[in-house]
């Protein structure tokens, strides 16, 4: 057993008795204060043995000395008190800290903030003040004190003391700025803008007038407002002068602070009458008088007449503002709005042309003059403006600007061609629609050359013959002439304008001449048998007759091989054969048509020559082969072995070569043998190559064929799997998913598939299956599979073996070792859950509060149970600290404050704050977290006593009549606030005991003073006494506040005077005349005692502001009325009698006033006036005369009552009407009315009473004509009749409703089967036929809109002629493609109709697409003339066309075609705006993805039928539906693009395939019953057409053979054969029967008709066939009458004979072709949509059955679209209007003719068109820049060049020849420069002076666009001068300008000379205030600024300024003489000739 038996005294210590270990007891041992336990025990131990627990005998011990020492720990923060908030004497508070640590730990420092004015006293126990405080610049400290200790780690903490600064009246009010400028327009004048830096009183200002002019003013004392009741101008002097004093309100007044504020107000005058008229330019003379005229052409800016009007107000009164109220055109019975036309000067009143182009002395309404309504008015500041008004009237003249109009152009004529001189030609109609300039003359302009005509002299509108006219070989004449003829109007003379017509005159001739054919290049020509089809010579034609006589038409025989281009052109139309014909021998005949024709023939020989023709062929074009890619020999042969197998049909053999010779093959050239020639790599190049192969004709290397052999690449397996990195290492956390992807292991193999890697696996190392491979090498965690760091320990137990292996059985291995890794996955949890404490209020910073903890059950690796604790919510204030590391909560530096403590827990026991502290493991990275409250309760103390702010009150400008009771001020206000810092506490508010004034009280509870007794200015000004605050506690503590009241005075008291009650003055009194004086005036107030004078308003006086030495001080003056001052008056009242003059004349109401009424008003019916607004009154006028008769108003019509329409009241001013009205005569009035008063004075303006007529319903519809007869023709389809809408049919002479007309069958009811009226409209609604009636008359009611209503009857009778018919359309449809026949319009002849038909296409809509038809009128057909796109919206259509046909009756008719397009899928898809698409995968992503990309199937393949043609054959008379046979196609696309439609068409053109069906499967079957004898073969063409987009279309021919069965049929009318069948073609078989039996032996033979022998008939089967196919031309021969012979055997033999017409189809053979390939056209630029530029002419050698027609089939350059050409005529034209040179000069376009054949062909080559694009004067000259610098020394010699300015022109020629010149506004600079009109150099033409020059000049230099400032001598000027550049162009010549700067820089020619040359001045010897002691200047001649120079160390000289200012840091000697010598020195360097001498005498100060 063992105790402590000395040093443990304080029982800090014990013996544990169970283990002996030595313990601390349950005190703790605290060396810190205040405990102060020792740090070091020594203590005795002794232990005695013991047995079984009992002592031993004898009793054996043990002693033990043990030293403790006590480690320190630093557990307390330093803390600091200051114990006082109040300034003691020298400091500012006491300080007291401490630190309850022992040793170093408490020992500490006590630091402050920096930069404030404060420090500790060296103990630490003070804070005192180190510099002057200035509340201005700082109001308040806050000064932080920081105690740190000495321990490891050091504590500290903090202590906040603010100190705030309290203000001294230590500024002065400042007023900014000091000077203030204003008027009176309003009351408030002005506001004094004066500020004072102080707080409180010393801050709160008061205003008072010191000096000047203050009468009518009012100054407010607490806001320095200025205002006024009335102000009297005084031109003189309109501005007066004051100076205000501002103060502040410092206690005492001695204190207070002043300043001077300088007011200058300025009084506005007063509008007094509006402006009256001058004299106008041209002069007035009168409303219906013109002033001047105008022509309708004039140009914008023509100055019409000036209007002048003169206001006697000045200022902004007397402005005079000019508008137009109206301008209308008018003939004095119709009007028109012109306002848009003319504006008016709103400065000067000048009356222009605004907008040209608008005037129009034809137009309809027509005008001959114009009205002009001008007004005019002033411009007051305030107020509304007065106006008056004038009509001005000018005329209009007219400008000759219409051409003659042609009646009938063109024109024509027809002579015989042995007319005399002097023979009528044509007599034109020829008019000018201007209204004057009509006398026309004419003359021939062209066409005229041989002078065969003329005008006649007297007429020369009448063409004759000039001389006799012969068209023979006499003279030669043409047989037609086109004359221009153009008209003059004006009769030719001054500015004239002109017309042309054209003239057709036809000259009928004789026929006296044979042609003369011949060939020019000889009669015998030699071709090679190869020769192209087309043009092989020229033929040349001459027949000297004119017209028809002279037209001829050839013809070639034989035909077949060769024909013929018109009579110009030799053909060969189909191809030569040397073998079959070396030779031809031609006959070329030309007829002409004359009436007897003449004929003319030469005779051509032809000479074939041999060519060779024949290209190799190969069969078959494609092979295949393999090799294989290990090969390594070479040749090696292919696989099977290949040879190329090609032959010529010449005979000359062929050789090989490959087309690529880079390909790793070879060619034997003459066996074709292919073979492998080098090597190959399936993997690494082609895996299959196509190769080209070339057979060459040895006898012409230039004709080849090709064979394509396709030869593939077999693959070896070469290479074994190989991973990248044998071994691979990776770490995985523990927390991954199943089914995640670790890695990617793979592995690569060089070979290509199939031998390519196909599969992983995992070999080894793969424990528990917890991992797993795909074939790809991606690595994840096998599915359902977890892995645990915990269950592995962290070490590396997974080592996977992978195997890979590729497509050949190859493999190969890598290793990958897998690492896992922990990871923090277990959250904190603190015990207890949550946590309680409590803490005083006021708590020193480091108070402990509490500790949490919280622990985590995770291991330590990285960190991931160790926790760190932070505060979450709770304590936003910062109350709290928490050790991130223990969970220690301590309180921080931020006081706790029982009453303002925020974010607290209100309980019964008090305030509590509730922290949330989190803890974070992973050393607070997370990502687990654990929070507990932590509820800690705040304790109440009681700390403070009362504070008022501020600490005094002043209550100003209490009036002294304030109520008793009225609360002043309240001690709890926003203004004034008392507070007590404990909440806790409420505060009591007393009078002070040594308060003696009663005139005041205080509510103890809310601190509000009031009145308690009433208060008197008179009695006492000020009142100042205290009030006591004290708080509820014990012992209370209280403050005193110091209140101070100023009474405001009160004007209490009216003013008195003496003042005469009676006066007179005359009314014509100049203004100005003293009318009567008050005297003998007082006031009783004390403050208010300045009178100031006024009359109540409405009387025209004034008091003077200046009284005359005669009169009292306040006298009045009469003036205009002022308004009442607002101040305390007596009112006196003075009668003055006034004797009336008359002055004033009458003055309108209103000047523009309208009014309406009906034409059937009455006599005396009133008229209803209003305003231009439409506001109802009466006439009315003021005068402001009074008295006698001189307001009385007569009035009067002055003007427009010309024709007594109307009456006026004189007295009362009301207007009736006088007589009837009529609209339809007269719709509106303007009339003219005076106002005249009773002294005779007149309006100076009339009131203009625009006065409009209404409509009533006196007019009946009027049938024009009454009645019609209309002629239908039976079968005649249903049509409109007639238009009762169109423009005069039906009128009615009333307007608006009443002239609104609507239509009615009046017989309805018995016609309505045949008729009837939609609208206007009158229609059959049928056809009628004979059996009909053939007369009805209808009758159509027109009814106007009136009430009642008016109505007309209009008769129609309608004929049925039953004679003729108009003709009809047949209409037939053709597939729509380019350049093909879209429709066909066939006409019939109706039935009576006479013939020929002519058609006409009459309307296309839309219009603006009708250049993509061509519609041929002399066949019907429509075709496409441009591509069509369904694509486009704009080309999209429908399309709707009608065409008109008419035969000789003339009866028409019309039919319209509606063509709609279908659309096909002729786009391909288009990509955005790329076509590389990317997809991205993460580089480590183990997860599989799979893509899939799926081929769409394009339509590349066309169906294909198993053979190019099919024969079959079908019985004659077979039923419909019989088989012939299935023909089905194959596509190897798919889908929809492999789906087959079936169709037939004919093959030969002539075959009729709607004979037979085809089904979806191919099947063909009959559709008709067929007949051999009408047609024995059919050719047809079977389509295939897929389904694609856009569709493919295989094709086979089908040969039909009909057999024939024995049938009896007569010979047709008609058998059709085309002219290309070849020999033995069956046309026709004839059967015949005879009735003999012995003679019934029948031979056939063809006797007539069989012409060149084209056909041959079998005797005895009667078949009729092709014999000579050569001679069958249908161009040739179009139709065969064969005269066909039976006869029998008998004898004598009998026959009978019949007729076979066999008609030759056509088959279109040639394309048309061009005359030459090429052209050429020019047009000017800017030319406008339609403009022609010439005509393109193809030919086509199928004769007339072939219509040619053209489109623009390319535009090789330039933009498409440009240019268009007329599908019929071939004339080319300007389709779109953007014609520019500049941009493009030449376009060249590719012109296609197409006939309308089956198939069309197209001409071969096109037609190159070049068109050149002539300039026109379109483009502005333009110069290099808008404005040109130039800096010049005003040395420059005269002739120098300044600049050059320089300027470009788009156009060409003369259009861009260029002269420059000074414009017309540079005539300043004219007199110094000039410019070259060619080059553009501006040179100096005069000298130039810096000094004097500146009229135009720019000094000094500065950039233009930069704003200039004037420097010191300067005189700049920001002005330019304008250069112009003009081309050389016509119509018109154009310019442009531009700006020049010149800047003129200065020489310095002057040396700067003193004003003065001495300078005085006197300074105190220790002045140290830098004052400015005297001023030195002095000029310079240059321009520019100069700088001083001196030396002397006393005194300053301001080198810019030339101010001497004393150098204060030198000190001068009393009373002495201090010289100081100046010169000047200017900016170039000159020095002043003359130096400046400076004396200053120094002199003590006190003698100042």
């Amino acid at each position: 057993v063992c105790a402590i038996a000395a040093g443990n005294s304080l029982n800090r210590f014990a013996i544990n008795t169970a283990d002996k270990k030595l313990v601390e007891t349950a005190s703790v041992i605290q060396p810190d204060k205040p405990t102060l336990d020792p740090t070091i025990y020594l203590l005795t131990v002794h232990c005695a043995d013991m047995n079984n627990g009992t002592l031993g005998t004898p009793v054996l011990t043990s002693t033990a000395y043990i030293t403790v020492n006590v480690t320190l720990v630093n557990d307390y923060d330093p803390t600091i008190t200051l114990n006082s908030t109040t300034m003691v004497s020298s400091f500012i508070v006491s300080v007291t800290a401490d630190d309850l640590d022992y040793g170093n730990d408490g020992t500490f420092t006590i630091s402050l903030s920096p930069t404030t004015p404060f420090a500790l006293t060296g103990d630490r126990t003070k804070l005192l003040l180190t510099e002057a405080l200035d509340r201005e610049t700082k109001d308040s400290y806050v000064i932080e004190m920081r105690a740190l200790d000495q321990g490891s780690p050091a504590r500290s903490s903090t202590t906040t003391l603010t100190v705030s600064i309290t203000d001294v009246n230590d500024n002065t009010p400042v007023c900014s700025p000091n000077t203030v400028t204003a008027d009176s327009a309003a009351t408030l004048v002005a506001s004094i803008p004066c500020t004072d830096a102080d707080l409180g009183d010393n801050q709160l200002l008061a205003y008072s007038f010191l000096s000047g002019d203050t009468r009518n003013l009012t100054l407010s004392s607490t806001t320095g407002a200025l205002t006024t009741t009335f102000l009297t101008y005084d031109s003189a002097a309109p501005s007066k002068t004051l100076v205000i004093t501002v103060r502040d309100s410092a206690t005492p007044a001695s204190a207070q602070r002043t300043a001077t504020v300088t007011v200058t107000v300025h009084v506005l005058p007063r509008n007094l009458g509006p402006p009256v008229w001058g004299t106008f330019n041209p002069p007035w003379i009168s409303a219906t008088t013109a002033i001047n005229s105008v022509s309708e052409n004039a140009d914008e800016g023509f100055a019409v007449f000036t209007a002048v009007a003169i206001d006697y107000d000045s200022g902004p009164d007397g402005q005079v503002i000019y508008s137009l109220a109206s301008v209308t055109g008018t003939d004095g019975s119709t009007s028109v709005d012109l306002s848009s036309v003319f504006n008016i000067s709103s400065s000067s009143g000048q009356v222009q042309v605004k907008t040209k182009g608008i005037l129009d002395r034809e137009a309809t309404p027509a005008y001959t003059y114009i009205n002009f309504v001008v007004q005019a008015r002033d411009n007051p500041t305030t107020g509304t403006p007065n106006s008056i008004i004038q009509t001005v009237r000018v005329d209009v003249t007219d400008f000759n600007e219409l051409d003659p109009t042609f009646t009938g152009d063109p024109f024509s004529a027809t002579l015989v061609e042995d007319s005399a001189a002097g023979t009528l030609v044509k007599q034109m109609v020829v008019s000018d629609p201007d209204s004057s300039n009509t006398i026309i003359t004419c003359q021939i302009t062209s066409g005229n050359d041989l002078s065969l005509f003329r005008t006649n002299s007297a007429n020369s509108t009448i063409i004759e013959l000039n001389t006799g006219h012969r068209s023979g070989q006499a003279k030669n004449h043409p047989l037609s002439y086109l004359l221009i003829v153009t008209c003059l109007d004006n009769n030719g003379a001054g500015s004239y304008r002109t017309a042309t017509a054209n003239l057709s005159v036809t000259i009928t001739t004789t026929n006296d001449h044979t042609p003369v054919v011949s060939i020019p290049i000889g009669s015998s020509i030699t071709l090679p048998e190869t020769q192209a089809i087309g043009d092989v010579a020229d033929i040349s034609v001459v027949d000297q007759d004119y017209g028809t006589d002279g037209t001829v038409a050839c013809s070639i025989a034989p035909t077949g091989t060769f024909g013929l281009t018109g009579c110009t052109k030799l053909t060969l139309v189909s191809g030569l054969d040397y073998p079959t014909a070396s030779s031809y021998s031609l006959t070329i005949t030309a007829v002409d048509s004359g009436a007897t024709p003449r004929t003319g023939s030469v005779v051509v020989t032809v000479t074939v020559t041999d060519v060779n023709r024949y290209t190799p062929s190969c069969s078959p074009a494609t092979y295949s082969a393999s090799v294989l890619e290990t090969a390594a020999s070479f040749p090696t042969a292919l696989t099977p072995a290949t040879t190329i197998t090609c032959t010529d049909g010449d005979g000359n053999g062929v050789y090989y070569q490959l087309v690529d010779s880079s390909v790793p093959f070879s060619v034997n050239n003459l066996t074709g043998v292919l073979s492998l020639n080098g090597p190959v790599d399936y993997d690494s190049a082609v895996q299959t190559y196509t190769i080209l192969i070339r057979a060459v004709d040895p006898a012409d290397s230039s004709k080849s064929g090709l064979a394509t052999a396709t030869v593939a690449v077999t693959a070896a397996n070469e290479f074994t799997p190989t991973f990248p990195t044998a071994t691979v290492t990776l770490s995985v956390y523990e927390t991954v998913a199943s089914s995640t992807t670790i890695t990617t292991f793979a592995a690569t193999d060089a070979d290509y598939s199939p031998h390519a890697i196909t599969s992983y696996a995992i070999a080894s190392g793969n424990t528990g299956g917890m991992f797993a491979i795909s074939n790809a090498g991606v690595i994840t965690v096998a599915s359902g599979m977890t892995i645990d760091y915990e269950a592995v320990s962290g070490s590396s137990p997974y080592v996977l073996q992978i195997v890979a292996t590729d497509g050949g059985g190859l493999t190969g291995t890598g290793t990958i070792s897998i690492v896992i890794l922990d990871s923090n996955d277990l959250p904190p949890v603190f015990s207890p859950a949550n946590y309680s404490a409590s803490v005083p209020e006021g708590s020193a910073a480091g108070t402990t509060v509490t500790t949490v903890t919280a622990t985590d059950g995770d291991t330590a690796l990285n960190n991931n149970n160790k926790i760190l604790y932070s505060k979450l919510t709770g304590d936003s204030a910062g109350y709290f600290s928490v050790n991130s590391t223990n969970g220690l909560i301590l309180t921080t530096g931020n006081i706790l404050n029982y009453d303002t403590v925020t974010q607290v827990v209100f309980t019964k026991s008090g305030k509590k704050i509730e922290l949330q502290v989190t803890a974070v493991d992973g050393n607070g990275a997370g990502p687990h977290t654990a929070t507990t409250t932590v509820t800690v309760a705040v304790t109440d103390v009681n700390l403070h006593a009362p504070s008022c702010s501020p600490s005094t009150v002043t209550v100003n400008n209490i009036r002294e009549d304030v109520t008793v009771g009225t609360a002043l001020t309240s001690l709890t206000s926003p203004v004034v606030i008392c507070t007590d810092g404990d909440a806790k506490d409420t505060l009591t508010y007393t009078m002070s005991a040594s308060a003696s004034d009663s005139h005041f009280a205080v509510n103890p509870t809310s601190g509000a003073i009031t009145v308690s007794t009433a208060l008197d200015f008179e009695t006492a000004r000020i009142h100042q006494f205290e009030v006591v605050v004290t708080d509820s506690a014990t012992p209370a503590k209280s403050v005193s506040m110091a209140v101070t009241i100023n009474v405001l005075d009160v004007n209490e008291f009216s003013p008195t005077c003496t003042v005469p009650t009676t006066a007179s003055m005359n009314e014509a009194q100049a203004v100005g005349t003293a009318a009567y004086s008050a005297t003998s005036c007082s006031d009783s107030d004390g403050t208010a005692t300045t009178l100031q004078f006024a009359l109540v308003p409405g009387t025209p006086f004034f008091k003077s502001a200046h009284p005359e030495p005669s009169l009292p001080a306040a006298h009045w003056i009469m003036i205009q009325p002022v308004p009442p001052p607002a101040t305390q008056s007596s009112t006196y009242t003075t009668v003055v009698s006034v004797t009336p003059v008359n002055e004033f004349a009458p003055v309108l109401t209103y000047t523009a006033l309208t009014a309406s009424l009906a034409e059937d008003s009455g006599t005396g019916t009133a008229l209803a006036l209003k305003t231009i607004g439409g506001t109802s009154v009466s006439m009315a006028a003021t005068d402001a005369d009074r008295g006698l008769n001189h307001a009385t108003l007569t009035w009067s019509i002055v003007g427009g009552n010309d024709a007594g329409k109307f009456s006026i009241n004189s007295a009362s001013g009301a207007l009736q009407t006088a007589a009837a009205l009529d609209r339809e005569t007269a719709a509106s009035y303007t009339l003219l009315v005076s106002v005249t008063d009773g002294g005779g004075l007149s309006s100076t303006a009339n009131c203009t009473v625009a006065v409009s007529v209404t409509d009533i319903n006196d007019n009946t519809p009027v049938c024009n004509p009454a009645s019609q007869t209309i002629t239908l023709y039976e079968g005649e389809a249903a049509k409109q009749l007639v238009d009762f809408g169109a423009s005069g049919r039906v009128t009615d002479a009333d307007s608006g409703v009443n002239a609104q007309l609507t239509f009615s069958l009046n017989n309805a009811a018995a016609l309505s089967p045949d008729f009837q009226l939609s609208g206007t409209r009158l229609s059959s609604v049928r056809s009628f036929s004979s059996s009909d009636t053939l007369s009805n008359t209808l009758l159509v009611v027109a009814t106007d809109g009136g009430s009642p209503a008016r109505s007309a009857t209009c008769s129609v009778t309608v004929n049925i002629a039953v004679t003729a018919r108009p003709p009809t359309f047949y209409s037939c449809k053709q597939r729509c493609h380019m350049g093909t026949q879209v429709f066909q319009f066939v006409p019939n002849l109706g039935t009576g109709g006479t013939g020929p038909l002519t058609m006409s296409l009459v309307d296309f809509s839309p219009s603006a697409n009708s250049n993509l038809f061509a519609f041929d009128a002399s066949t019907g057909r429509v075709s496409v003339n441009q591509a069509l796109d369904y694509d486009s919206s704009s080309t999209r259509g429908p399309f709707v066309l009608m065409v008109k046909v008419t035969d000789a009756t003339p009866l028409t008719a019309s039919g319209t075609l509606t063509i709609s397009l279908t659309d096909v899928n002729d786009n391909d898809p288009q990509f955005g705006s790329t076509v590389e698409f990317t997809k991205t995968i993460d580089e480590n992503r183990t997860t599989q993805r799979s893509f899939f990309i799926t081929i769409a199937d394009q339509n590349d393949n066309t169906p294909a039928f198993a053979s190019a043609s099919f024969a079959a054959s079908v019985a004659e008379e077979s039923a419909p539906s019989t088989t012939v046979g299935t023909y089905a196609a194959t596509d190897a696309d798919a889908g929809v693009n492999a789906q087959l439609t079936y169709s037939l068409t004919s093959q030969d053109g002539i075959s009729d395939a709607s004979k037979f069906t085809v089904s979806s499967a191919g099947a063909v079957t009959t559709a008709a019953t067929l007949d051999r004898e009408q047609f024995g073969v059919y050719r047809l063409l079977l389509l295939a057409k897929d389904g694609g987009s856009p569709p493919r279309t295989g094709t086979t021919t089908l040969v039909i053979t009909v057999n024939d069965i024995n049938d009896t049929r007569r010979l047709p009318d008609t058998v059709k054969l085309v002219e290309n069948s070849t020999a033995g073609t069956l046309v026709y078989t004839i059967a015949a029967t005879d009735r003999d039996s012995t003679y019934g032996a029948l031979t056939y033979s063809i006797i007539d008709g069989n012409n060149s022998t084209a056909f041959a008939i079998d005797a005895s089967t009667g078949q009729v066939t092709v014999a000579s196919p050569v001679t069958l031309n249908r161009e040739a021969i179009p139709v065969y009458q064969l005269v066909v012979q039976v006869q029998d055997n008998g004898s004598p033999a009998k026959s009978a004979t019949s007729t076979l017409t066999v008609s030759v189809m056509d088959v279109n053979e040639f394309a048309p072709s061009f005359a030459s390939p090429t052209v050429s056209f020019s047009i000017a630029e800017n030319s406008p949509v339609g403009s022609t530029l010439g005509t393109v002419t193809a030919t086509d050698s199928d004769g007339p059955s072939q219509t040619v027609s053209y489109a623009v089939a390319a535009t090789l350059v330039g933009t498409a679209g440009h240019f268009s050409v007329n599908s019929v005529t071939g004339v080319v034209y300007v389709n779109q209007a953007a014609l520019d040179r500049e941009t493009l000069a030449t376009y060249v376009l590719q012109i296609a003719a197409y006939d309308n054949g089956v198939p069309s062909l197209t001409s071969s080559p096109l037609l190159n068109v070049t068109i050149s694009i002539t300039d026109t004067n379109d483009n502005d000259p333009v110069f290099s820049a808008a404005y040109y610098n130039a800096s010049v020394s005003e040395s420059l010699a005269i002739g120098s060049v300044v600049l050059t300015v320089s300027a470009t022109d788009q156009d060409a020629g003369s259009n861009a020849a260029l002269t420059y010149s000074l414009h017309s506004s540079a005539t300043t600079a004219s007199t110094f420069f000039s410019i070259n009109s060619a080059t553009g150099q501006l040179s100096t033409i005069a000298a130039l002076d810096y000094e004097t020059n500146t009229d135009f000049l720019l000094i000094p230099i500065h950039n233009p666009t930069v704003p200039c400032t004037k420097n010191r001598n300067n005189r700049i000027e920001s002005r330019s001068f304008t250069v112009m550049v003009k081309d050389a162009g016509t119509s018109p010549q154009r310019s442009s300008t531009a700006s020049v700067w010149v800047s003129l820089n200065n020489v310095n020619e002057h040396r700067p000379v003193f004003a003065s040359t001495f300078y005085n001045c006197e300074v105190p010897y220790n002045d140290d205030t830098r004052a400015i002691l005297a001023t030195l200047t002095a000029t310079d001649a240059d321009a520019g600024d100069f700088r001083w120079n001196s030396t002397n160390i006393y005194l300053y000289l301001g080198a810019t300024s030339g101010q001497v200012i004393r150098n204060s840091d030198q000190v001068m000697e009393r009373n002495k003489k201090y010289i100081q010598y100046a010169m000047a020195t200017d900016g170039g360097g000159l020095v002043s000739t003359q130096n400046a001498t400076v004396r200053c005498d120094s002199f003590p100060p006190e003698d100042y």
